[in-house]
């Protein structure tokens, strides 16, 4: 939208005791990867967190709802239930597992938005072919070599409400590894991420736009960062990127400027 203003978070947020509530527009309070939600997109709506102590371990039980995240009159509902355990710490071994449920219903999405999904026509508008009640289980690991941190990832991801010929089409993968830290002028950090996305596994309003397909790919995307004022650094990224019915691969060249909050 030209000559625009808008603005993306406000939020309240409670802590009594163990529960952490927030609510209004913010950032994925979730534990989720690209391939699933683009950390740009705001989530209005409510969250609740509970941390549970157990032992040297902690369990953390959250439940969120957001209500039409993307711009231009979306009307679409977003339930997630999650767990997440975590143990150890990031300077010698840590480990993070995620269990999610999110259940989609979209409603009133630009068509735009449908992207790389099956659709079908319905009175002249394009309408999803599947439900999206989607199955995510991701594990990190992070721990030094040296005195460089390392992050090691891998998502797993299963949508049990294809339908049609979407049905086969379902399942998707990512695994990714990050060495370096970012923040302090000087500081630098490398990755690499290789996704496989079936047609109906994600559903490609949300998830991340740093590669140009949102589903129906096979892909390895790399950068190099380097801090160049506290908190601001500059990242250059190459993607390859195949969509699955093609032969032909798909190569993408970008240079950001981030600033960190």
């Amino acid at each position: 939208h030209s000559r625009g203003a808008t603005i993306e978070r406000y939020y309240i947020e409670a802590k009594p005791g163990p529960l952490v509530i927030r609510a209004g527009a913010f950032g994925m309070p979730l534990v989720a990867s690209e391939m699933l939600w683009d950390r740009d997109i705001q989530t209005p709506g409510l969250s609740l967190a509970w941390q549970v102590p157990t032992g040297s371990s902690t369990l953390t039980l959250a439940g969120a709802g957001f209500y039409g995240p993307q711009r231009n009159s979306d009307q679409t509902r977003i339930w997630v239930g999650q767990a997440v355990w975590r143990t150890g710490d990031p300077d010698h071994f840590s480990l993070e597992a995620a269990a999610s449920y999110w259940h989609f219903e979209p409603e009133n999405l630009d068509p735009g938005y449908i992207r790389q999904n099956y659709f079908e026509l319905v009175n002249g508008r394009p309408q999803y072919v599947s439900n999206f009640h989607i199955a995510d289980l991701l594990l990190r690991m992070r721990f030094p070599l040296g005195s460089v941190p390392i992050t090691v990832s891998l998502d797993g991801i299963h949508n049990f409400g294809t339908r049609e010929e979407a049905i086969g089409d379902e399942d998707a993968f990512e695994g990714s590894i990050a060495v370096g830290r970012l923040g302090n002028p000087g500081d630098w950090r490398v990755f690499c991420t290789f996704q496989y996305v079936e047609r109906d596994a994600v559903l490609g309003a949300y998830n991340t736009d740093d590669w140009w397909f949102h589903s129906w790919y096979r892909g390895v995307r790399s950068g190099l960062a380097l801090t160049i004022l506290p908190q601001v650094f500059i990242e250059g990224t190459v993607t390859f990127q195949r969509r699955l019915d093609l032969r032909g691969t798909l190569n993408r060249v970008t240079v950001d400027l981030v600033k960190m909050f």
